[in-house]
């Protein structure tokens, strides 16, 4: 009985949070509920940025910005320390980072900048008018040729060709799990997969997009601009609201179960954050008869535990 109040309890108040609790289970005394996190909660990561546009992630979680403002790559820590981790840059405008830890970065000066993880900056290769940049898992490299409407690959030796061609301006680039680039076309309002071999189609249209990420399940997020909002495509191609009211977004990318979009509005910039959906997580609890009967004491709720036709 004990454990059937208390189960109650916790549930109800778990969904005043708005934690819907999956199951609970009991083992070896310890109650533990899989709860279902609240989905596109919206939080200010980081504030007061100069024209942030690309963003990524290291495998520590450190997130590095480009602030195309500044002429800086900045980065900031799981535990919300800021610093200046790479300066001297032209406009930096796309970063991505490789497996070994090193950052390339398109700029205004129709450059690729590679930064070390020492924070050392160098020119890795020359691509007129660059935007958007991604890696691949073997370390090559693909930029967006926004005015020659190509997809530029760049071995890790810095060898260089032509990926992709005869498209309209392509921004953000970004790998789903099975090695297919994507690309944000603001221009002709789609957005397109390119396979590994190289052909092209369009994964999805009669959109305005700029910032692309993928989360683990396949899901691919869209900012669009054309409604201020970022949607969600399931791998089956339906496609839903994520989040609205939205403005200035340039770039986005994902880590852990959080989304990251960077908000371009000038000095004032920012990096949001929103939870995704479905997160699940466990919430541990340990009980006994006492604890059971003074929580719900505190709550004025334990007389029914002793009167079951007790009333307020």
């Amino acid at each position: 009985m004990y454990t059937s109040i208390f189960l109650t309890f916790v549930v109800k108040l778990l969904l005043k949070f708005g934690i819907n609790v999956a199951k609970a289970t009991t083992i070896s005394g310890i109650l533990a509920f899989t709860a279902i996190l609240p989905s596109n909660a919206l939080t200010t990561f980081a504030s007061g940025l100069n024209e942030p546009l690309g963003i990524t992630f290291d495998n520590s979680g450190n997130l590095y910005i480009a602030l195309d403002g500044s002429n800086t790559i900045d980065k900031i820590t799981p535990g919300g320390a800021t610093s200046t981790f790479a300066s001297g840059l032209n406009s930096p405008i796309g970063i991505a980072i490789d497996n070994s830890g090193n950052i390339y970065a398109t700029n205004g000066t129709s450059a690729i900048n590679k930064i070390t993880s020492g924070g050392s900056v160098s020119n890795f290769a020359s691509i007129f008018h660059p935007k958007g940049i991604a890696v691949d898992n073997s370390g090559n490299i693909y930029v967006s040729e926004v005015l020659y409407g190509n997809i530029i690959k760049i071995t890790p030796g810095g060898i260089e060709s032509t990926f992709a061609a005869g498209l309209d301006e392509p921004y953000q680039l970004t790998f789903d799990n099975s090695g297919n680039l994507y690309a944000s076309e603001g221009v002709l309002s789609e957005v397109i997969r390119i396979t590994p071999g190289g052909a092209i189609s369009t994964y999805a249209s009669e959109l305005n997009p700029t910032g692309l990420a993928f989360d683990s399940s396949g899901n691919l997020y869209v900012y669009d601009g054309n409604i201020s909002s970022i949607d969600k495509i399931t791998p089956g191609g339906v496609v839903s609201n994520f989040a609205s009211g939205l403005s200035d977004i340039d770039f986005l990318a994902i880590y852990g179960e959080n989304l990251y979009a960077s908000q371009n509005s000038g000095s004032a910039g920012k990096i949001l954050e929103f939870s995704l959906p479905n997160q699940t997580s466990q919430i541990p609890f340990e009980f006994s008869p006492a604890f059971i009967v003074s929580i719900l004491s505190i709550f004025g709720l334990s007389k029914y535990l002793f009167n079951r036709n007790a009333r307020e």
